[in-house]
């Protein structure tokens, strides 16, 4: 009897949580806990509601001489722990400028770096990071050709979280998530 009482309760919780239109990990530790017992898991997908980035540069360099576009490199559902809410961008010279340079332009491994740092600035749509189920805590990764895998930033993240906007700080630029 004892036995059938918990699987009640189980059930119960498990039929409220499943319903429930949010996936919170850490309202809803129960439910996981539930779930990864049972062999199972309830995971949040990645999602596209943060803008392509702004980039900032430090004084004297020209912002003009650089593009951002939508990276051929797509990032795993999850990086180092974190779920991506946007697209790969690739940062690169300008073609003109690659040509003057003499850069093959489909150079993979391509790095710029910079004696100061440089800033890419996201805004992120928070009803909507909400309603995922995911909470206002982010990471930035850029992807390293060498090793194929995803690597923090070296200069960290912060957070404005009344404007909705997350600041990736590096000292280079190549392929950013």
């Amino acid at each position: 009897m004892r036995n059938l009482f918990f699987i009640v309760i189980f059930l119960s919780q498990f039929i409220f949580l499943e319903n429930c239109s949010k996936v919170d990990k850490d309202n809803n530790s129960f439910y996981f806990l539930l779930l990864s017992s049972l062999g199972g898991s309830k995971s949040v997908e990645p999602v596209n509601i943060s803008s392509e980035p702004i980039l900032i540069f430090p004084e004297g360099v020209d912002s003009n001489a650089f593009s951002v576009r939508s990276s051929s490199i797509v990032a795993p559902n999850d990086v180092n722990g974190y779920i991506p809410i946007g697209k790969s961008y690739d940062i690169d010279l300008l073609d003109h400028l690659m040509e003057k340079f003499q850069i093959e332009k489909n150079a993979k491994d391509m790095h710029f770096y910079f004696n100061d740092n440089v800033k890419l600035e996201y805004t992120y749509d928070l009803n909507a990071l909400t309603t995922s189920g995911f909470i206002e805590e982010f990471a930035g990764f850029y992807y390293d050709y060498t090793a194929k895998s995803w690597e923090a930033v070296d200069g960290g993240v912060t957070i404005d979280r009344t404007n909705s906007k997350v600041t990736v700080i590096t000292r280079h630029l190549s392929t950013f998530i």
